[in-house]
């Protein structure tokens, strides 16, 4: 199971993985070059790149000058692995995220900031599966499927 987070921000990526360490404090850096990092942890292996195929996809399909995509390999043994899942975007949507979306195995969006707004889709997430109350920004439930 995978889920990638897509996100604009004018940050750079040493301070994509200084804010990354402090957010995910039990989590190890497994590898780092100019454009890409790997960090993993007890819920998940993190891939964070700058570049390729998949962001500029996105960023057709959903308008959005994405420069970052997060790509998340579940480990879903660890029964915690949603709520890492969602604190993380949580930080990210507060902190360092001008607009945002996460997708649920790369195709289907359940949460998605642009400059109108949070919006989360709990068809697709899933209320009893993830927290969203731990996403602190004020947010509206809207399909957000592009089907």
């Amino acid at each position: 199971m995978f889920y990638v987070l897509y996100f604009s921000t004018e940050s750079r990526l040493d301070e994509v993985k200084e804010f990354l360490s402090k957010t995910l404090p039990d989590s190890k850096l497994s590898s780092d070059s100019d454009s890409e990092l790997s960090i993993c942890n007890d819920s998940f292996t993190l891939r964070v790149t700058t570049n390729g195929h998949n962001l500029s996809f996105a960023r057709e399909d959903y308008g959005c000058d994405f420069n970052y995509c997060f790509w998340f390999e579940i480990f879903t043994n660890n029964i915690k692995w949603s709520t890492k899942l969602i604190v993380i975007t949580n930080n990210i949507l507060t902190n360092i995220a001008n607009e945002l979306v996460l997708e649920s195995n790369g195709e289907k969006p359940f949460i998605y900031q642009d400059s109108s707004g949070v919006f989360i889709d709990p068809n697709l997430g899933g209320k009893e599966s993830f927290p969203f109350g731990l996403i602190s920004k004020e947010w509206k439930e809207k399909k957000l499927s592009r089907e």
